[in-house]
């Protein structure tokens, strides 16, 4: 009996200490990541963090998994073709919805607002805008209404010339 009491206070002992961070609100960051999730991190260490995904949808290896009652949502590379493995790698993450995030960039706010951060999107594709700091975000009118953050990339308007393959499979 004195064991599960012990247990319990525990698990609330730490549950209060990470409620407090998530409560201020899931810092965007553009460029690395969302709240404890990073851009590069394994499935495991997000795991950790946030528990299991509560929902996922994995083809030829590329996951994407959600946090729902956070509006959070992960993109990950994974070992397995079919499921989230532990080492999969986080090359996304993205905030759904326009409560709970603080940052930069976050759902809700206005377009001209991002125009006057960012300057305009360095790439457009319909009510998505891209920027090469690390960051994407989709519009619904003159408000933003998803956010994405990636690793920052060199923004080539023009394609490569194509190179001729070497190896063979």
């Amino acid at each position: 009996m004195r064991a599960s009491i012990t247990i319990a206070l525990v698990l609330v002992a730490c549950e209060a200490e990470v409620a407090p961070a998530l409560d201020a609100g899931l810092e965007v960051r553009p460029g690395e990541g969302i709240g404890p999730v990073h851009v590069g991190m394994r499935y495991a260490d997000v795991r950790e963090a946030l528990g299991p995904l509560e929902g996922a949808f994995t083809s030829e290896r590329v996951a994407f998994g959600r946090y729902t009652s956070l509006g959070l949502e992960v993109v990950l590379v994974s070992s397995e073709d079919a499921s989230v493995s532990d080492d999969a790698i986080v090359i996304g993450v993205g905030a759904l919805q326009s409560e709970g995030f603080v940052g930069p960039v976050v759902p809700g706010m206005r377009r001209d607002a991002l125009v006057a951060a960012y300057g305009e999107p360095d790439d457009e594709a319909g009510e998505t805008a891209l920027y090469r700091e690390g960051f994407g975000v989709e519009h619904d009118g003159d408000v933003v209404s998803k956010v994405g953050v990636f690793r920052p990339y060199t923004h080539e308007p023009t394609p490569p010339a194509m190179a001729r393959a070497t190896g063979t499979r």
